[in-house]
């Protein structure tokens, strides 16, 4: 996730710098501001996706351990084979 936002953060500022060195065509500004916005956009969508998994993990870690107490329980009140015999 560091090299991403890195990564991104570099392109956003070669992004305003050409924005401000271009900026004569406002064709060229509307370009550039659109690539800064997708850009943030997706930084956004790739940081709740990992929210998101990390969500569904920990639900998913919780049912088996919920699951886990559940049979040891069971087990705990089954009578044993051995006081039968």
């Amino acid at each position: 996730m560091k090299t991403l936002a890195l990564g991104a953060g570099i392109f956003i500022v070669v992004e305003l710098l050409l924005i401000m060195l271009l900026a004569v065509d406002e064709w060229i500004m509307i370009m550039l501001a659109a690539g800064v916005m997708i850009t943030l956009l997706s930084l956004i969508l790739h940081y709740q996706m990992k929210l998101v998994k990390s969500g569904r993990d920990y639900v998913v870690h919780q049912k088996r351990q919920k699951i886990h107490e559940l049979n040891q329980k069971s087990r705990e009140h089954l009578p044993s084979e051995s006081a039968s015999e």
